[in-house]
């Protein structure tokens, strides 16, 4: 029954919630480790009180000898799991989130969401809103991580609220853009709207993160069939001048592709001269699948197979030297279609109304621009 007692101790305790008993068995194997079992008896006898029960405890710990060893690991675990603890206390909100930053690119993710959660409680208590609005983020990035979705979207939207009640703009643009790419992964239209307009708001113009948010809106209109919103974005995006090359590659190839779906074949041509040139000036790693695909699609719009072939080859060149699966699998899908020439050529004016609520913000999108 001791033994049995001993290892239920053992198995209940010791977890990082329960630091107290974690310690009282890490001692007590520390007792093992300094005392034979005479020893440990002999004092047992005239001691009294904790100091009793934490010599009783070791040497009801001696009984199952077999178990020793994986129990030595376990009081080690949680020996250092409580000096990792003594160390966190003196911690820094930011240090805090430094950690859980850490944390997550290693792949740890329940400790990285330990230390965001401490990240988040030390810094609302001495009034650190930032860095408790980025542990909130941190949270969500975690849980989309993880792949799940809907938590990652609760986090978020927490984020949001938090940032926007104690003003940190920053942290609340961040989240809502998350946001809208959340919603339209969801396919929640009415979401995209709302939470891209609330990050407009927040970045501003001068903001950089701004032609993120445009070249995630527009791309989202062109994946639901609204060129005749993502094409006035795009436009703004190629003329205002993107930092890199490749920023630029993927802006002018999408623009290239919204063009022919909508119809004007001559912003189209020179938006497809534009990214081709930045294609091929630059090395196979520095080359955008996605972008050469959509090159691909805009040739086979215009009806030029031999072009079309011809960068649908390039694509699964770079797809393939960077391992990047999901092109390769877009690439698959196309070629049929391209060398049948089955692809739309029509404009595209998609299903919804063009003067609804996504209207005024294209239009304040473009202003933000320019």
């Amino acid at each position: 029954m001791q033994q049995f007692y001993e290892l239920r101790f053992v198995a209940l305790r010791l977890s990082p919630f329960h630091l107290r008993g974690a310690r009282e068995v890490h001692e007590a194997f520390a007792l093992l480790a300094l005392f034979p079992r005479a020893e440990l008896a002999r004092r047992g006898r005239h001691a009294v009180g904790a100091q009793k029960r934490l010599l009783v405890r070791s040497l009801g710990l001696t009984w199952g000898t077999d178990e020793l060893p994986a129990l030595g690991a376990v009081a080690r675990a949680a020996g250092r799991r409580l000096a990792a603890q003594a160390a966190s206390e003196s911690l820094s909100p930011l240090e805090c989130y430094k950690e859980g930053v850490r944390c997550r690119r290693a792949g740890e993710y329940e400790s990285a969401l330990r230390w965001f959660a401490r990240a988040g409680e030390r810094g609302a208590a001495i009034g650190a809103w930032d860095v408790a609005a980025k542990a909130k983020l941190g949270c969500g990035r975690v849980f989309w991580q993880r792949g799940d979705i809907l938590t990652a979207t609760l986090a978020y939207r927490a984020a949001a609220g938090l940032a926007r009640d104690r003003a940190v703009p920053e942290a609340e643009a961040s989240a809502c853009h998350t946001l809208m790419v959340l919603s339209a992964l969801n396919c929640d239209v009415a979401g995209v709207s709302h939470f891209a307009k609330q990050a407009l708001d927040a970045y501003g113009p001068t903001h950089p993160n701004l032609l993120s948010l445009a070249s995630d809106l527009a791309t989202f209109w062109m994946d639901t069939a609204q060129s005749h919103r993502a094409l006035p974005v795009l436009k703004a995006l190629v003329a205002r001048g993107l930092p890199t090359p490749r920023a630029q590659m993927i802006a002018a190839s999408n623009l290239a592709l919204c063009a022919a779906r909508a119809g004007e074949g001559g912003v189209s041509k020179e938006a497809f001269c534009r990214a081709y040139e930045l294609a091929t000036r630059a090395t196979v790693l520095d080359s955008v699948a996605s972008a050469l695909l959509s090159l691909a699609e805009t040739a086979s719009v215009w009806g030029d197979a031999a072009r079309a072939c011809e960068m649908l080859a390039l694509a699964e060149t770079v797809a393939r030297s960077r391992d990047e699966r999901a092109e390769l699998a877009r690439a698959s899908q196309l070629r049929e279609p391209i060398q049948r020439g089955s692809l739309p050529t029509s404009p595209d004016h998609g299903d919804v109304e063009p003067w609804g609520a996504d209207a005024d913000l294209c239009d304040r999108l473009v202003a933000a621009l320019r």
